[in-house]
């Protein structure tokens, strides 16, 4: 009788890789135009995970942040020392055992966020696909780094008080003129650059203290005058109604 044919052995199941990535964060206040410069963190470490059922022999390439590495006859190991720019920072890997690849992040560069889109007003999150494929199959995932925004920061220097001279008070009033400056004293414009500085004077009730003292130390209190005018009294000259005036710019009061 005929005899049948040999049964064809099996062929290996595909097993797809896995891949898997730490998260982070950073500071734009730690970068060299930052509020906090060289303190706040810009340089962090984690590790990307990479595997498959079919050994990591079967793993043909890895890419990260848009920059694909094929495996070689190194293997996985030949990746370490590679280096890829992202959006707002750079990313090495620094050491590579077995499949774990642990990788430093540097921020570089701070994030616009009034017009990068996913931006908030605290944060923008910088995902780095990273992709692994074997023979038959891939996987991906992203190393997340989120990116807490910087903020300016207005100070004021104690040491350089404005006086009012009481006897330059008169019943018709006194303009006082001054400048705010933020290029010192503690004012910091923060990462984002170039910034907008403005100064604006709101009051939430009458009568809160300005900072400010006449010659004789006494405190000057503010109250509001109209739309556009805002005066400043010692506690004795607002039971008088003589104020000097702290009128803003271009008014015709």
């Amino acid at each position: 009788s005929p005899t049948s044919p040999p049964t064809p052995p099996t062929p290996p199941t595909p097993h797809a890789p896995t891949v898997a990535a730490t998260q982070h964060t950073v500071h734009e206040a730690g970068l060299a135009s930052g509020s906090s410069a060289g303190v706040a963190t810009t340089v962090v470490s984690g590790q990307i995970t990479v595997g498959d059922a079919n050994g990591l022999a079967d793993i043909r390439s890895i890419s990260i942040g848009g920059t694909e590495f094929t495996i070689g006859a190194g293997g996985i190991a030949a990746l370490q020392g590679a280096t890829v720019q992202t959006e707002f920072g750079s990313l090495a890997i620094t050491s590579v055992n077995g499949g774990v690849l642990s990788f430093s992040y540097t921020l570089e560069r701070p994030v616009d966020n009034d017009s990068v889109t996913g931006a908030t007003d605290l944060a923008f999150r910088e995902q780095i696909p990273v992709t692994v494929r074997d023979a038959t199959s891939s996987a991906s995932t992203f190393v997340s780094i989120e990116i807490l925004d910087d903020a300016p920061v207005a100070g004021l220097d104690p040491a350089n008080e404005v006086l009012i001279e009481e006897n330059d008070i008169g019943s018709a009033g006194a303009t006082l003129q001054f400048s705010l400056d933020v290029s010192g004293s503690g004012s910091e414009s923060g990462a984002d650059v170039p910034a907008t500085r403005s100064f604006a004077l709101s009051l939430p009730s009458d009568g809160v203290d300005s900072g400010l003292k006449t010659t004789s130390g006494q405190a000057v209190l503010l109250y509001r005058s109209g739309s556009d005018t805002v005066v400043g009294r010692t506690a004795e000259a607002a039971r008088r109604s003589e104020s000097p005036s702290i009128r803003s710019p271009g008014s015709s009061r």
